[in-house]
């Protein structure tokens, strides 16, 4: 039993020394909605703007996704932020309240979609 705690107690140990050492601030992030890793990038959604991280050299890159509803722009569903999620092909899928934008690996706009119809049934 003792042999058992203290390789638990091992591993966790080794664990966090990990962890520690491939941490990096956020200076720029408060209250994130969604994280998203893709190999090398970080994406972090914070309300309408997504922000893009580099893990390997620990550095902010750039904002994407700004607050509107122009090309390229996004609006938050009431109550809730924009999402992101990764699609095929490396490329970045943020969904807001009346469209579905795609943007590149490194956050350059490609395309938007707005959404139609409705999820009640109006009599």
């Amino acid at each position: 039993m003792k042999k058992i705690l203290f390789y638990m107690l091992l591993i966790v140990l080794i664990w966090s020394a990990s962890a520690e050492a491939s941490s990096f601030d956020l200076p720029e992030v408060l209250k994130p909605d969604s994280i998203l890793v893709n190999g090398d990038n970080l994406y972090v959604m914070e309300g309408d703007v997504c922000r893009l991280y580099s893990i390997q050299k620990r550095i902010y890159q750039k904002s994407f996704c700004k607050p509107g509803e122009g090309p390229g722009e996004v609006k938050a569903m009431p109550g809730l932020s924009a999402g992101v999620s990764m699609i095929p092909g490396g490329n970045i899928l943020v969904e807001g309240k009346n469209k579905i934008l795609v943007y590149t690996g490194n956050g350059d706009f490609i395309s938007e979609q707005r959404k139609g119809g409705r999820f009640f049934r109006t009599n």
